[in-house]
């Protein structure tokens, strides 16, 4: 089952858990883009796959395209518009199953705490990211 969550910053309307509907996304999306300087989010997940497929809106027709992978340490992320995003949503389960095959996305691995200890460390003392002085 495709369920769908978002909220939008302008309305400071939210949903997390409900079934997904096409005309509903659409709209929901269409709003957020309307909101030029409070945007918002929007996302779908499959259920059965435990998937999910996000988007962050940033400016105009601009997304932030983001798909976790837990299990990879790191999620697949780019850049997206509102026309793509409605396209994909035609078939939101094949959206999220082959998502590589629809966005302009790499992958991008998620920072440990003790990566950004070290990274913080280093500056302190000085030294770049690299740890050379």
């Amino acid at each position: 089952m495709i369920k769908m969550f978002y909220e939008n910053f302008r309305t400071n309307l939210s949903a997390h858990d409900i079934t997904f509907d096409s005309s509903d996304a659409e709209n929901i999306l269409r709003d957020i883009v309307s909101n030029l300087n409070d945007g918002g989010y929007f996302g779908i997940f499959d259920t059965k796959n435990d998937k999910t497929l996000q988007f962050a809106h940033e400016e105009n027709d601009k997304f932030i395209v983001d798909i976790p992978h837990m299990d990879k340490g790191g999620s697949f992320e780019g850049i997206t518009s509102l026309s793509e995003i409605l396209s994909s949503l035609k078939n939101p389960k094949r959206s999220i199953c082959q998502f590589e095959e629809i966005f302009n996305v790499e992958f991008v691995p998620h920072k440990t705490l003790d990566s950004i200890i070290k990274q913080k460390l280093s500056f302190v003392f000085g030294r770049n990211p690299k740890g050379n002085i």
